[in-house]
């Protein structure tokens, strides 16, 4: 749709502001303009977006914390939409579960990290390898985030959201299908709440465990750069950032971006200027440099997403 059109359809919906810059959106810094971005707060109005949207054939990305996404230069030819309001409140369940457990139910656009220090501080374990880790709860879920022996979608216990036809429905445990860093949400699913079981612990040993997680991250990755996080997932029985190491590739440059030199499977853009265009090279000549030297083939964790 030529943009002046996408101006008269979205004219009506004052949560919507066009040709925006989406760097200032995603944790590495880089990618053109959004045709549109929305912000929405309540369910109605993310119902009111998807009923114009699906009306007018308007593609839609849904957009988290941008920490595991990379547009390109070309940047987006549709509707960005950052979820706010609503999404951001959390709150713990009063029902009573049989083996003492607790829920909590979190809208999608809240921080894993906030909820991580909302169980530190009410002394509920289960969340403490989610530490750190800069994504959302729908995001979470829709990547079933995690580290080796923690993944997020083994605490979920319901999903809410808007089918592909527009209708609030629950998805429950016998609907889940979480893969190593998939989420497996039915087509067109859009995640609204999530609420996830944790249960009671040691409150000094939370702490300890959160505090000796934090650490780690901060001496193991470049958290002091702009970055996306894990670039490629690991493959069976071994480690992306091992298998780039070895191929000498630490500290390789291409641009204004380079593979990080503290943890290789780490792309930085030290600058904040770097073009996506140097990232996407690099990522590429991080597969083609593994697959020759160990012929493994290398797949990305981080959303590569395309102009549309």
């Amino acid at each position: 749709m030529h943009i002046s059109r996408l101006h008269q359809v979205v004219a009506p919906f004052d949560f919507i502001t066009l040709n925006v810059p989406l760097k200032r959106y995603i944790s590495l810094r880089v990618g053109g303009n959004a045709d549109a971005l929305a912000l929405i707060k309540t369910v109605p109005d993310l119902q009111r977006l998807l009923q114009v949207a699906r009306q007018y054939d308007l593609p839609l990305y849904f957009l988290g914390k941008g920490t595991n996404v990379i547009f390109t230069d070309a940047g987006f030819r549709g509707i960005v939409v950052k979820l706010g309001g609503e999404f951001h409140q959390f709150e713990r369940l009063e029902s009573s579960l049989v083996d003492g457990s607790i829920e909590i139910r979190a809208g999608a656009a809240l921080s894993l990290q906030k909820l991580v220090n909302y169980c530190v501080r009410h002394h509920f374990t289960g969340m403490e390898e989610g530490a750190g880790i800069p994504a959302s709860i729908g995001g979470a879920v829709a990547m079933n985030a995690g580290v080796p022996g923690w993944e997020f979608g083994d605490y979920v216990t319901r999903i809410e959201g808007l089918t592909a036809d527009n209708q609030r429905h629950a998805l429950m445990p016998s609907d889940f299908q979480f893969e190593y860093r998939r989420g497996n949400l039915p087509p067109g699913f859009v995640v609204t709440h999530v609420t996830i079981r944790v249960k009671k612990g040691d409150p000094e040993t939370i702490k300890a465990r959160v505090g000796r997680i934090m650490q780690i991250r901060k001496s193991r990755q470049p958290l002091q750069y702009p970055n996306c996080g894990s670039v490629f997932k690991n493959p069976p029985g071994d480690y992306a950032g091992r298998l780039i190491e070895t191929c000498g590739l630490k500290g390789y440059r291409i641009g204004g971006a380079l593979i990080s030199e503290k943890h290789a499977n780490f792309i930085i853009n030290p600058s904040g200027e770097a073009p996506a265009a140097d990232v996407l090279h690099l990522i590429d000549l991080a597969q083609e440099t593994v697959w020759s030297h160990h012929h493994v083939q290398l797949e990305t964790e981080v959303q590569i997403i395309p102009p549309q």
